[in-house]
């Protein structure tokens, strides 16, 4: 029995031995390669850039300026200005974040707002994002096919709004043509659509309702007028004294 007794407790020795080892073994890997990071001799290799949309890798990673004689360590003491040097590149790049990966590569994580709209001020068109900052101005002629906002409202103001379009799949967002304004009504807004239809709505909510837009045309066939949103969905054909649903309220 006394055999049996230091048997186990060898065994239980040996294990723990073992994992003592294994854990010394991983620890001291995790120093080396730490040091190896932090060395002067180690350099980064590769920069990687997620999430952009309209601005392109090459433009984020030009302003890090990082090349192959940069070491991780200048990295680490560099980190929140590299982020904010990203930044600053432009008003669509919301937020950016820097991350030493192995193998020495740097990785790039940006949050970049797409342009929702071309904001009509007097004569001047602005690319507009769902913070409700402007880009600089563009000319009509070379502007993505993208619906022009004519409104007294501030774009901060109703950044909801903006925000519920760019919840909208590029697709719809695409048939705009002209977001306005009513003359009678603060709180309505008419969308004028490439396909010929108008749709009356609140600002509150409409671009909301407009993701069903697909489905709503479907109802409304071949057929043009006006689609009212304000509450559920009816359609009233050009010149017609019909009015019937096609879809009801949220």
């Amino acid at each position: 029995m006394k055999k049996q007794v230091n048997e186990i407790a060898h065994k239980n020795k040996n294990k723990k031995t073992m994992t003592f080892s294994l854990l010394s073994i991983i620890f001291l890997l995790m120093i080396l390669n730490g040091a190896w990071l932090l060395s002067p001799y180690s350099k980064i290799k590769k920069i990687n850039v997620y999430n952009t949309n309209e601005l392109s890798s090459e433009q984020i990673a030009s302003v890090l300026n990082i090349d192959h004689r940069t070491t991780p360590l200048e990295v680490y003491r560099e980190w929140s200005q590299l982020e904010n040097r990203i930044k600053q590149l432009s008003p669509q790049i919301l937020k950016a974040d820097v991350q030493l990966h192995p193998y020495n590569q740097l990785n790039v994580i940006v949050d970049e707002a797409t342009v929702l709209a071309l904001w009509k001020k007097g004569e001047r068109y602005y690319p507009v994002l769902k913070n409700g900052e402007f880009l600089e101005s563009i000319s009509l002629d070379d502007a993505p096919i993208l619906p022009i906002i004519k409104t007294d409202k501030n774009p901060k103001k109703i950044q909801k709004v903006l925000n519920d379009l760019d919840q909208l799949d590029p697709s719809i967002r695409e048939m705009m043509v002209l977001v306005q304004d009513a003359k009678s009504d603060e709180q309505e807004v008419r969308l004028q659509m490439s396909d010929g239809q108008l749709v009356i709505g609140k600002w509150q909510d409409i671009f909301k309702k407009m993701k069903y837009y697909p489905e709503m045309r479907t109802v409304i066939d071949r057929k043009e007028g006006i689609l009212h949103l304000e509450n559920g969905a009816y359609f009233k054909e050009k010149n017609g004294q019909t009015t019937y649903k096609v879809m009801n309220e949220e």
